[in-house]
């Protein structure tokens, strides 16, 4: 049985460890309030900007096929696909992070793609399970620099598919993993024969060249700011549910030591009783 010490030291630790939780909790939602209006404001302009880059390129590609041509000289892909796994660098983030990995697994499996793995956790996750021909990137959980963002942007755009996955943000108690498609989402061999017709101003090549160096650029940076959001919101919750742990934890061990304190003075009031009686008795 723990002694009235052991369950103090007990106590103590774990009111440090609450502290702690409770740091995160509120850096946390701080993040959480910092970035969520950016990355909710940009959301839906950018999904219906990448839902025009798709009309746009398979309308394109559509008309190469038609013509029996192949794929125009502006399009500098390698015919390939590639799956980013956004992880991160730091732990508590509740269960966020192994989800998405889950997902990524998944999707590897059941397609023919290279993998990119963004973050530490990303890469011990992929090192244990000895995946081959994966490339790893560094992006800071906080505030991603640029060059790192540069280095995997210029990895990921000669590939002709690209895929994220990522948490998203979808409520403060409520994160999910998802992919995100942020390279158009065909290609030429996939391209009907025969799709709805557009009029380019000014000319395709320019417009896809565009969303070639630009958009897909954004379309990334959008991700990163989703998973960001997404981890830190899940971290808010999982401090939350760590803190509550805690107060549990106390209660508990409060009441143990509340039990062996008064066991103890109940014993030295026996005791002054015992002797009180054996000195009369004398």
């Amino acid at each position: 049985m723990a002694t009235t010490k052991e369950i103090e030291e007990d106590i103590d630790l774990i009111s440090t460890i609450k502290d702690i939780t409770s740091t995160y909790q509120t850096l946390a939602n701080m993040k959480v309030r910092r970035i969520q209006d950016e990355v909710l404001e940009t959301r839906n302009f950018l999904e219906g900007v990448a839902e025009i880059y798709h009309h746009a390129k398979l309308a394109y590609l559509s008309s190469l096929k038609q013509e029996g041509l192949e794929r125009a000289s502006f399009v500098r892909r390698n015919k390939k696909s590639v799956t980013v796994y956004l992880s991160a660098n730091e732990r508590f983030y509740g269960t966020l992070l192994l989800d998405t990995w889950n997902k990524v697994q998944h999707y590897a499996e059941s397609n023919s793609t290279d993998l990119a793995v963004v973050g530490d956790i990303g890469k011990r996750l992929a090192e244990d399970h000895n995946l081959e021909q994966v490339k790893f990137f560094d992006l800071d959980d906080e505030n991603p620099a640029q060059e790192q963002k540069r280095m995997i942007l210029e990895h990921i755009k000669q590939y002709e598919e690209i895929i994220v996955f990522h948490g998203r943000f979808k409520s403060a108690f409520r994160q999910k993993p998802v992919k995100t498609n942020v390279s158009g989402g065909i290609t030429l061999e996939e391209a009907p024969k025969e799709t709805r017709d557009y009029i380019f101003e000014p000319e395709p090549e320019a417009i896809l060249e565009f969303f070639e160096e630009e958009i897909i650029g954004a379309l990334f940076n959008q991700t990163v700011l989703e998973h960001q959001l997404a981890r830190f919101a899940s971290r808010m919750v999982a401090m939350d549910q760590a803190s509550q742990n805690a107060d549990d934890k106390l209660e508990k061990l409060e009441h143990r030591a509340s039990r062996l304190k008064k066991r103890a003075q109940n014993k030295k009031q026996l005791d002054r009783v015992i002797r009180s009686n054996l000195i009369n008795h004398n």
